[in-house]
């Protein structure tokens, strides 16, 4: 599965480059608990072009999505990574969502 935050432009290039800055090193640090679940991070571009949304979407991607409780708690580490600070204070952070993959020979 994974989890998407959609940020609108209002929010502004520095806001979504800390986001990012702070989801990258967070998964290259193993700091995100638990860290052995995520697979990925994405940015993706949809501000402009032929399937535009008018959004930059940040994406988590992670396995296990059948274990409810590790993917809460890796959720929930996940949005105070991405809003902390660099004085450590918490930022706001934009409403993500879940959303689950398909496996393949296995029915959801």
């Amino acid at each position: 599965g994974h989890f998407q935050f959609q940020l609108r432009p209002n929010v502004g290039g520095g806001q979504v480059d800390e986001y990012w800055n702070n989801l990258v090193l967070g998964m290259i640090g193993a700091t995100i608990e638990p860290a052995n679940m995520i697979t990925g991070v994405r940015l993706v571009d949809k501000l402009s072009g032929p399937r535009a949304a008018n959004v930059i979407r940040l994406e988590v991607w992670f396995t296990n999505n059948d274990d409810t409780t590790a993917v809460q708690t890796l959720k929930k580490n996940v949005e105070k990574c991405m809003a902390t600070r660099l004085d450590g204070s918490q930022g706001t952070l934009p409403k993500g969502e879940t959303k689950a993959h398909q496996t393949p020979g296995k029915s959801h």
